[in-house]
């Protein structure tokens, strides 16, 4: 009998500690975080060698000014990084399964911080490395020089500019956006001839002749050309104003690992409109992608929801990429009352919110075609997590999370994925393994969801496009001067 009671007890203090699952993740990002703070550190030591051999070249566009605080930025990040992990060390110390959706969401905050500053240092990195290497690789960057330049000098901007004034009038707060995009393109048009005689001129001078300006001087031609590079100019200008056109959603539909290789699948839907405020074609695509680890433990407590949002009148650049339940993103606040998508319906007793006819297939794509519809106290929860930078997961009336990895939505409707089928949900408080009664997960249903912009963005491989997003800036003033 006494050996009977230990075992009970025993199983008891058993059952009432932290799942071993989420012990593995605590140890798991304590080893990222300390590989992220060696990467970043060894990253500034390079940059700062670099930087030194050849000051000219990273002077130009001001690269020597910038690189240490975007390196400062990736540090700061991994500072609070720091933070969540003291916070974890001492829940792991406790080992209280009471603590588990707080140990759930430190490790998503400190995988956030890990990522941004990871994104950021490498960014830095890429660019110090193609200036380190202008030296060696220079005939090949004069040669690239020239037919970018021929390239932009040949292009007919009638088109764009006429899209582009087109959008100005559409969307009037990114008339000075626009302008600003179109008149870099068209002042680089009109220096394109000179940086291409330059980079004859060049190409034709001894190597043992070539100076420290000339480099600087090209390696400001190439940077400038390369926002046009690779296809006619106007091209690249006339996809931005094309965003704005357009809103789109990344769900996460399933997660999958075996040996090294991490992949998720991601529903893209998309809704395009003519011009503001009127009727939207909406289209869905699914694909499964290889992911670095730590971009797939950033996003393994979201399946099925949208995991990037980019609504209409912005770029892709200026997507959002915190999790969110499907949906939540196209409604209007209860204060609002309605908007394009939809209204608040205040009858019988409640107030729920309603998708107009003509945003029905967008509504049936983003719940998995399980829609029902949301009480306003909902969305005001939401919309409070959101104010303060947090992924909302809802609640049903059990207390356990609606949507996520450990939602009982997502149990629903996503039991057949391979994410639930290899146990995925055991680790969680509310998991129960096997799930009973789901349906199978459509492959081309979707669901969508947005979320605040992150300047820094966290997604590998994220937001279509992003090369579309970021605004042009004015040609350089070194190559191609005229003494």
């Amino acid at each position: 009998m006494l050996a009977l009671a230990c075992l009970v007890g025993w199983g008891v203090v058993k059952a009432n500690r932290l799942p071993a699952e989420l012990l593995k993740q605590i140890q798991e990002e304590k080893t990222l975080l300390s590989s992220a703070r060696t990467t970043v550190a060894g990253d500034r030591d390079t940059i700062s060698k670099q930087a030194s051999a050849d000051p000219e070249l990273f002077a130009v566009e001001g690269f020597n000014h910038t690189w240490p605080a975007r390196l400062s930025e990736a540090g700061a990040a991994l500072g609070e990084a720091d933070r969540y992990e003291t916070r974890l060390d001492a829940l792991r110390e406790r080992n209280r399964k009471s603590t588990s959706g707080e140990v759930e969401d430190l490790l998503r905050r400190e995988r956030e911080r890990i990522s941004v500053a990871l994104t950021a240092a490498g960014g830095v990195v890429a660019e110090a490395r193609k200036r380190a290497d202008l030296k060696t690789h220079f005939p090949q960057t004069l040669d690239e020089i020239e037919r970018n330049a021929k390239t932009l000098e040949s292009a007919d901007l009638t088109a764009v500019t006429a899209k582009v004034h087109k959008a100005e009038m559409d969307w009037p707060s990114r008339k000075d956006d626009l302008e600003t995009r179109l008149n870099a393109l068209v002042n680089s048009k009109k220096q394109a001839a000179v940086w291409e005689h330059d980079a004859q001129t060049l190409k034709a001078k001894p190597a043992a002749q070539i100076t420290a300006a000339d480099y600087a001087e090209a390696l400001t031609a190439e940077e400038s050309l390369d926002r046009f590079a690779g296809h006619d100019a106007g091209q690249t200008l006339a996809a931005q104003s094309q965003q704005l056109y357009t809103s789109w959603d990344n769900v996460l539909e399933d997660l999958d690992k075996e040996h090294d290789v991490y992949r998720e699948r991601l529903k893209r839907i998309t809704t395009t409109v003519p011009a503001p405020g009127a009727k939207g074609e909406t289209s869905s695509s699914t694909h499964w992608q290889d992911v670095p680890p730590e971009q797939w433990r950033l996003v393994e407590n979201d399946l099925g929801m949208t995991i990037a949002h980019k609504p209409l009148g912005k770029f892709d650049s200026e997507a959002d990429f915190t999790p969110e339940p499907p949906g939540y993103a196209y409604i209007a606040s209860p204060q609002e009352g309605r908007n394009q998508y939809g209204y608040w319906d205040h009858s019988g007793g409640g107030s729920f919110w309603h998708w107009l006819p003509e945003y029905l297939i967008l509504s049936s794509l983003l719940s998995n075609h399980s829609y029902q519809p949301i009480p306003s106290y909902e969305w005001d929860r939401y919309h409070a997590a959101q104010r303060s930078g947090q992924t909302w997961f809802g609640r049903d009336e059990s207390g356990a999370p609606r949507y996520g990895s450990h939602g009982t939505f997502t149990q629903q409707h996503y039991g057949n994925s391979r994410y639930v089928q290899s146990g995925g949900f055991s680790g969680s408080r509310f998991g129960s393994g096997a799930v009973t009664g789901a349906r199978p997960s459509s492959p081309s249903a979707g669901q969508r969801f947005g979320a605040p912009d992150n300047s820094a963005p966290k997604r590998f491989g994220g937001a279509p496009g992003r090369s579309f997003g970021n605004a042009a800036r004015a040609p350089g003033r070194s190559f191609g001067r005229r003494h």
